[in-house]
C-alpha cells in the first residue's frame, strides 16, 4: 500500500483533517520523502520524522529526531 492508497481508505468524516495534516507537514518540509513506514505515511527530513496514522476515533502523529533513538 502506498500513502494515496493509504488515505482513500481513510473514512470521509476524518479524511479532510488527515490531508490537512498531510499539507502542513509537506509545507513545512518541502523537502521531506514521504514513504510508508510501519504502514503509517511517513515524513523523512534530515535526521527526524513525522508518521501519521487513522485510528478508529482518532488520528495518531508520531515524530522522533534520531537524538533520541536508543
Amino acid at each position: 500500500m502506498n500513502v494515496q492508497e493509504y488515505i482513500e481508505n481513510i473514512p470521509l468524516q476524518r479524511k479532510s483533517r488527515f490531508e490537512s495534516i498531510i499539507m502542513l507537514v509537506k509545507s513545512m518540509y518541502p523537502q521531506a520523502d514521504e514513504s510508508m513506514h510501519y504502514k503509517m505515511p511517513t515524513y523523512r527530513y534530515d535526521e527526524g520524522w513525522v508518521a501519521l496514522a487513522n485510528q478508529i476515533n482518532y488520528i495518531s502523529v508520531y515524530t522522533c529526531p534520531v537524538v533520541f533513538v536508543c
